[in-house]
């Protein structure tokens, strides 16, 4: 469980550990006449869980190029003062995107 003091890379590290390997041990589900029969309902909450935090970390990593390189053709133009920000701690963005990556391959 996470308090409020928890950052993004915090709850990323977390769940990776948690979904690894979950998929495996779930219990066995009651419903035996549908594609995936055996897998219980945790199986597709996990599963839920880890393609939406999957989506919202593609939808991040968007963002923060959008903001510092203002590039990206599909979003709209960031203000000034966000991309003066982004550009000058590009470095630490990028650095912290290249740390969470692992997590996000070990959830996908």
């Amino acid at each position: 469980t996470c308090n409020a003091s928890c950052t993004l890379s915090d709850v990323l590290r977390g769940y990776a550990q948690e979904a690894d390997g979950r998929y495996l041990r779930d219990t066995p589900s009651s419903f035996s006449g549908h594609m995936g029969a055996g897998l219980g309902p945790r199986y597709y909450t996990v599963h839920l869980r880890a393609v939406l935090l999957l989506e919202f970390m593609e939808h991040l990593d968007k963002l923060m190029y959008n903001a510092y390189e203002g590039t990206c053709v599909t979003l709209p133009p960031v203000p000034k003062s966000v991309r003066a920000f982004f550009r000058k701690n590009m470095g630490t963005c990028l650095n912290w995107l290249r740390q969470v990556r692992g997590f996000l391959v070990s959830m996908a």
